[in-house]
Parts: structure tokens; C-alpha cells; sequence
């Protein structure tokens, strides 16, 4: 009994001794110290080590300050398209406004351009171009310039009409006035002034003769119709027919 008493004393204290020898010293103020060399010996420690799991804690400290890490470097600007719808002039005479915006995208800035289309004669009368076609007697008339539309009156360059009518026609600069004789008919027109005479009878026109460009144009029927011809239009070809008992020329 003693003998086992001894024993177990003996086993005690040899036990106390390994620890002791294994950690001696004090904890620096980070938990921690150097390793001895008798613990090195035993293969219990390779150098500076923490106690009571401050490695561990510091190596968990490492991994949460990673993953709070926040990436505060600037990024590059993203590099935009434009599409501009409506890009394409309408006409040759539009002129462009502005460009208004519409919506943007991640990449694409999307722009709907403006155009002014409107046209004025030299005395700044609105008008709009025809598409429309004029014959006489069958015979198809081209001009120097393309017949317009005022107010929805037809105007057409008025030597032309007149002259392939077979009519006379006398320009005075200073007056401003038109003098156009066809057979027994006479017409006196004035630019920019709706009143017309015909054979001394005066008459009120839709649109005042104008000029465009240096072009004077009258209203296509008045004139027709004054020298004795018939207008019919043609809405399915957008023709308009001119019907004249007599034709000098047609140019």
C-alpha cells in the first residue's frame, strides 16, 4: 500500500515538472512569450507562442478584419454610347435644332434630334414643297423650280404656266407688278398683294403672288383659269390637268 502510495507521488510531481519546465516564465502583455530552450528540446514549443488560445483569437481577428474590408479605390468611369434617333435630316432645307434627350442606360444615352423643316419665301411667307405634277393638254411641264404649296393653294413658277399658254407676260421691277396677255385676256398681278385684275375686273386671290428665291409664283389656278383654261386635278396621281383650247409651245 505504501509502495502504490509512493507511486502515484512519484508520478505526480514528475508530471507538475514537465509542465512547468514547458511554459516558464510570464505572459507578455499580448498573451504570450518566449519558448525555452529545454521546450524546444521536447518538441513542445518552436519559439514566440500565445496562451490560453491567443493565437487563435488572433488569427480570427485577422480573418474578421478581412472580411469587413471595405475597397474604398474609385472606379473607372463606364465609357457611354449615343444613339441619337432621327439622326437623318428630313430634306436638304431642314435645319437641325437640338438634340433632346430621352433615357439613359448602363452603357447607351438615348437622343431624339430636332428638326426645323419650315420654309419661307423672300417675304417670309410659310410654304410647304409639292410632289405634285402638272400637264397641259397631256403634256407633262417641268420647272426650274418645284411647284409649293401656300395655305393649300398650289402656287407654280408663273413665266412657265404663262408662257406655255401661248401668253405674253411683262415684269415691272419698280411696281412690283405682272402683266400677263393671252388673246382677249389681261391680268395685272402685284407681289405680296391678293388683288388681281382680269380684264379691268378686279378679283381677290387665295395667296398673293410671291417670290422664292428670286422666282415669282401665283397661285395655279387663278392664273389657268384666268387665261381661259380648265383645271382639273387628279388626286390618284396627284396630277393636275391643265385643259387649254390653244398652246403656243410647251417648254
Amino acid at each position: 500500500m505504501l509502495r502504490t502510495i509512493l507511486l502515484f507521488g512519484f508520478i505526480l510531481m514528475f508530471s507538475l515538472s514537465n509542465f512547468v519546465s514547458a511554459h516558464p516564465g510570464r505572459t507578455d502583455s499580448n498573451g504570450g512569450h518566449n519558448c525555452s530552450a529545454q521546450s524546444k528540446a521536447k518538441g513542445l514549443c518552436t519559439g514566440y507562442h500565445y496562451h490560453g488560445g491567443g493565437s487563435s483569437s488572433s488569427a480570427g481577428s485577422s480573418s474578421n478584419d478581412t472580411d469587413s474590408y471595405e475597397d474604398t479605390t474609385p472606379l473607372a468611369p463606364v465609357e457611354k454610347s449615343t444613339f441619337i434617333e432621327n439622326e437623318k435630316e428630313p430634306a436638304s432645307y431642314c435645319t437641325h435644332v437640338t438634340d433632346e434627350f430621352q433615357r439613359s442606360t448602363e452603357y447607351t444615352d438615348y437622343y431624339k434630334r430636332i428638326w426645323n423643316c419650315t420654309l419661307y419665301s423672300d417675304g417670309g411667307v410659310k410654304y410647304e414643297q409639292s410632289k405634285i405634277k402638272i400637264v397641259l393638254n397631256d403634256n407633262p411641264i417641268y420647272f426650274e423650280q418645284l411647284p409649293v404649296t401656300v395655305d393649300g393653294s398650289t402656287m407654280v413658277p408663273f413665266r412657265k404656266i404663262a408662257e406655255a399658254l401661248g401668253a405674253t407676260v411683262t415684269w415691272n421691277g419698280e411696281l412690283q407688278t405682272i402683266t400677263v396677255v393671252r388673246s382677249n385676256k389681261k391680268i395685272n398681278l402685284t407681289l405680296n398683294d391678293k388683288k388681281v385684275t382680269v380684264n379691268n375686273s378686279e378679283i381677290i386671290a387665295d395667296v398673293a403672288p410671291l417670290t422664292i428665291n428670286g422666282l415669282t409664283f401665283v397661285p395655279l389656278r387663278l392664273l389657268s383659269e384666268s387665261l381661259g383654261a380648265e383645271v382639273t386635278y387628279i388626286s390618284e396621281t396627284n396630277t393636275a390637268k391643265i385643259t387649254a383650247p390653244v398652246i403656243a409651245k410647251v417648254i
